[in-house]
């Protein structure tokens, strides 16, 4: 377990609180759904991309978030 991880533990928080907003969330499922269809032309496959891959670094951050918060002060 991270001992002493980079951020405070109110940024912690606050990264715990980050999420995609409602057109986003909307977006990428329209995205998935022609992903999955087979109909998502290049550039939407590209924006599908890009939301998923702020979706990974969300995921990591809050997973180092979460440590943060159960170290001691």
């Amino acid at each position: 377990m991270v001992e002493n991880p980079d951020f405070s533990r109110e940024a912690a928080r606050a990264i715990l609180c980050l999420r995609f907003d409602r057109d986003s969330t909307k977006r990428v499922r329209q995205l998935l759904r022609k992903n999955n269809r087979g109909t998502i032309t290049a550039e939407e496959r590209v924006e599908l991309e890009r939301y998923l891959r702020v979706g990974q670094l969300l995921d990591l951050l809050q997973a180092k978030a979460h440590l943060r918060l159960q170290s001691p002060a």
